[in-house]
């Protein structure tokens, strides 16, 4: 995974990925850019397993993120004509 993702996310400035414990990587990005282009560029999904994301400071426990909430984009086909509004789809 570690591998597939820094070839997938080409940083300029270049990766490192630890695991501090099972299934919680730490990524750390030596270019703020880098940082920035992957954290908007979500939804990010490993082997059909969803990555949620966040950033942390320097010196901070990577452990204390919030780690609970993804964005990502629904795609749904044949509405019906009356159905077709933002209005509706915050609603339903």
């Amino acid at each position: 995974m570690k591998q597939r993702m820094a070839d997938l996310w080409r940083p300029i400035g270049g990766i490192t990925i630890d695991e501090p414990i099972p299934t919680l990587f730490l990524f750390h990005f030596y270019h703020i850019v880098d940082m920035q282009r992957v954290l908007n560029g979500d939804p990010w999904n490993f082997e059909k397993h969803m990555l949620i994301l966040g950033a942390i400071k320097n010196g901070k426990n990577p452990n204390l993120v919030l780690l609970h909430m993804v964005n990502f984009w629904v795609q749904i086909h044949k509405i019906p004509v009356g159905f077709k509004s933002q209005v509706v789809g915050e609603n339903h």
